[in-house]
């Protein structure tokens, strides 16, 4: 088997019956999270006490890919141990307009 997130897997192996095993916590790192999110209000006003606010709001600004991992939860034998099979959502933009009075 081959190494993927820089472990081997042929390294581990089931513990003993009625024993935990001796590996240590936290000795698996994933792919670093990158993520960056901004936004954008404008004022209009209208009155002296009334204004219209537009918003812009940016999610994943840079739209970097940032892979999940949750298939570390299966056992190290099967065939998707350790491999990304999904992402976190991509770039996401939203527009609003907001009456203020």
């Amino acid at each position: 088997m081959g190494t993927l997130f820089g472990f081997r897997q042929a390294a581990f192996t089931d513990p003993a019956f009625g024993s935990f095993g001796d590996s240590g916590r936290n000795i698996i790192s994933t792919a670093t999270q990158v993520n960056v999110d901004t936004s954008l209000f404008k004022d209009f006003r209208i009155t002296e006490g009334k204004k219209l606010q537009f918003r812009s709001e940016f999610f994943n600004m840079l739209n970097h890919p940032n892979f999940k991992s949750n298939s570390l939860n299966v056992r190290y034998y099967q065939a998707s141990a350790g491999q990304y099979n999904a992402a976190w959502p991509s770039r996401q933009i939203q527009f609003a307009l907001k009456f203020i009075y």
